[in-house]
């Protein structure tokens, strides 16, 4: 009896060890898996705070398949129901955090392919699902029906075409875009923008702007020296 009782206890001692190793890979696996999605978090967020300008030529009254002018139209409905206000009105649904669905035809890839290749292949494509992209602002600088112009400044990530059907859509109509000229991104502007007649070495010389340099770089930099 006495040496069963040894035996229980050692058993137990020895389940103890066991769960508590056990719970210890749990909390370091969550700790992990805490510090990847928060990476993971901070590099989508990275992505988003790209800052990029645009104004945008759109058309109501008619939809493409690309979404822009480029495309085959397949659909086309009335906008006469349309007025400057309740266009202005309606941009604000689109400004802030808003959920888009990229264009079939785009850069992103569908198993490894573009998926604006696959679209002209004739394969069906799946659209993405929709996705978390930011508008910083959004005005309406021109209404003459059926075209409109917008100025937009978003994330990385938002794509206009898909802004410009989806305002369509809400606007009981259809709308595709015609024109889109991005004028800032970043540093950058079209105003600053070397002219190519102007595209000299000397003149090239002058306007580019110097990287900027992190203290890590800096300091490896410096030891490449002395090396």
């Amino acid at each position: 009896m006495k040496f069963d009782l040894v035996s229980e206890c050692f058993l137990l001692f020895n389940l103890f060890i066991l769960a508590q190793r056990l719970v210890l890979q749990i909390l370091t696996h969550v700790k992990e898996k805490n510090k990847l999605e928060s990476a993971m978090a901070a590099l989508w967020t990275a992505i988003h705070l790209v800052y990029l300008k645009y104004t945008a030529v759109a058309e109501l009254g008619t939809a493409t398949d690309t979404l822009d002018v480029k495309g085959n139209v397949v659909e086309e409905k009335k906008y006469d129901h349309i007025t400057k206000e309740a266009l202005e009105e309606k941009l604000k649904e689109f400004t802030g955090e808003i959920m888009q669905v990229p264009p079939l035809y785009s850069a992103l890839k569908r198993n490894g392919k573009r998926m604006a290749d696959l679209m002209k292949q004739g394969q069906e494509v799946e659209p993405k699902p929709a996705r978390p992209v930011r508008v910083y602002r959004l005005s309406l600088q021109d209404f003459s029906p059926p075209l409109f112009t917008l100025e937009l400044e978003s994330g990385s990530g938002c794509h206009v075409r898909s802004l410009v059907d989806d305002l369509g859509k809400a606007l009981s109509s259809c709308a595709h875009l015609k024109e889109l000229t991005r004028i800032k991104q970043e540093g950058f502007s079209l105003e600053d923008a070397l002219r190519e007649d102007h595209w000299t070495f000397a003149e090239i010389s002058q306007v580019l702007k110097p990287c900027p340099v992190s203290p890590e770089d800096e300091s490896n930099a410096k030891k490449i020296k002395l090396e």
